[in-house]
């Protein structure tokens, strides 16, 4: 046990001295452990790494010394830690080994629930370098997390954010990922159909990160379903705010990316319904799909016979009212804007693909 937990604050301490993550990510690496007495040294390590990796620390430091309320022996005994922390860390394994030992734990029947998940949690850390991320398919790594995809909501949660991590812009693994398990599109969508926000959005994630950049690797998302699986998401009453944009965010990243034929009518009323929807980033994210829709072949005719003037123009009005309460709202302003163009009729012999929208990454 003890050196499972010192290997897990080894990975915590070198992902923050290398401006990786944040105390609050580290934190959640370290939810699973239950540190005895001899053990709250290893804390204290990883504080110590917090507070002294904060560039604006070390800034009031070096100030406080400059304006004499540091004496040069604190000074000195600073210097003494950081160098001690360097040179604990020259000392221990390197990432990959790291890598290797925290896959061996995953192997581990005798770890607790909650010690597997602190587990995944690490190295979900270590695989966000790309290289690191490419180490998994020679140490058998790929195998060892998409099993944990069907190990209950919790770890399958966690499983897909390792997994979507090491995908993102990493053609390498997306191949390596699909190559060993084709299967895994249908584990992922399922799991945005199964599971709760937290299951839902990191499956999500996994999925974005797993087809971006890679038309192929979106045709298959498409074959198994991944469209219709987007639509019973956008179409579930009292969906989570934030599962709604992610949705909305994923389908027009897919509609800009390959201009594909949505002639799903139903599809097509869910995603203009939350056009009405409270939460203007929400509401934004709506006219914007909205926009590429009703340029895209397929979708335009649908939209045509909607007959959706009425409802817009209700939409601009109401967001007319907002903004004469508060006229420097730039972005209620923006939203407007945005309205226009849809309520505008679209040129039908412009060809030209709509400017990629503007949105967080999933």
């Amino acid at each position: 046990m003890k050196r499972y937990v010192f290997w897990v604050v080894c990975v915590c301490v070198a992902s923050i001295v290398h401006g990786r993550n944040s105390e609050e990510n580290v934190t959640d690496v370290l939810a699973g452990l239950n540190l005895d007495d001899s053990e709250q040294s290893l804390q204290g390590l990883l504080n110590w790494a917090i507070e002294n990796s904060d560039p604006e620390v070390l800034r009031q430091q070096a100030e406080s010394f400059e304006r004499g309320e540091m004496s040069q022996e604190e000074l000195d005994m600073s210097r003494m830690d950081v160098k001690e922390l360097m040179d604990m860390m020259a000392s221990q394994p390197s990432e990959t080994d790291l890598l290797k030992e925290a896959l061996a734990y995953l192997k581990d029947g005798g770890l607790t629930e909650e010690e597997h998940s602190s587990v995944l949690l690490a190295i979900q850390v270590l695989v966000e370098p790309i290289d690191n991320a490419n180490d998994l398919k020679a140490l058998d790594g790929i195998d060892i997390i998409v099993a944990y995809l069907d190990k209950g909501e919790s770890l399958a949660t966690l499983a897909a954010y390792v997994l979507g991590t090491a995908a993102s812009n990493n053609p390498k693994f997306q191949n390596d990922l699909v190559g060993s398990h084709p299967d895994v599109f249908k584990t992922l969508i399922e799991m945005t159909q199964r599971y709760s926000l937290e299951g839902a959005s990191k499956a999500l994630y996994a999925l974005s990160a797993l087809v971006g950049n890679y038309a192929e690797l979106r045709a298959m998302f498409y074959t198994n379903g991944g469209l219709n699986a987007l639509h019973k998401l956008l179409g579930r009453k009292n969906l989570a705010p934030a599962l709604v944009k992610k949705s909305l965010a994923f389908l027009t990243d897919l509609l800009y990316e390959d201009q594909i034929k949505i002639q799903d009518e139903d599809l097509i009323e869910a995603v203009i319904s939350l056009i009405d929807h409270e939460d203007l980033d929400i509401k934004e994210k709506a006219i914007t799909l909205s926009i590429l829709l009703n340029s895209t072949e397929g979708s335009m005719e649908i939209m045509e016979k909607m007959d959706l003037g009425e409802k817009l123009a209700g939409a601009r009005s109401e967001l007319q009212k907002r903004l004469s309460l508060d006229e420097e709202d730039l972005f209620v302003s923006d939203l407007i804007a945005l309205l226009d163009v849809l309520l505008t009729d679209p040129d039908p012999t412009d060809n030209t693909p709509p400017q990629a929208p503007s949105h967080e990454e999933l």
